[in-house]
């Protein structure tokens, strides 16, 4: 599915499109596959993804993280926060 820029493959497929009659100017668009019973099975598509790289916080960031967990939803009336009242 991603290949290679260093191994070439060759690859043979064979895909069904369709497009419908009465519609004079529709696209074309793809139907479906046909595997022969000749062709051997294909390979397992292998995905990869990337796991983002979260550095850890700045020091002034972190300090103030916990100080305003703390507080309590009062306290952030008082003060003037923005508070989710149900």
């Amino acid at each position: 599915m991603f290949g290679s820029e260093k191994l070439a493959k060759d690859c043979l497929e064979y895909v069904v499109f369709e497009k419908h009659l009465a519609d004079e100017y529709g696209a074309w668009r793809i139907h479906g596959k046909i595997i022969p019973d000749w062709m051997p099975p294909g390979q397992p598509v292998l995905r990869t993804m990337r796991k983002p790289d979260f550095g850890p916080l700045p020091e002034e960031e972190a300090e103030q993280k916990p100080d305003e967990a703390k507080k309590s939803d009062s306290e952030k009336v008082e003060t003037g926060e923005n508070v989710a009242v149900a």
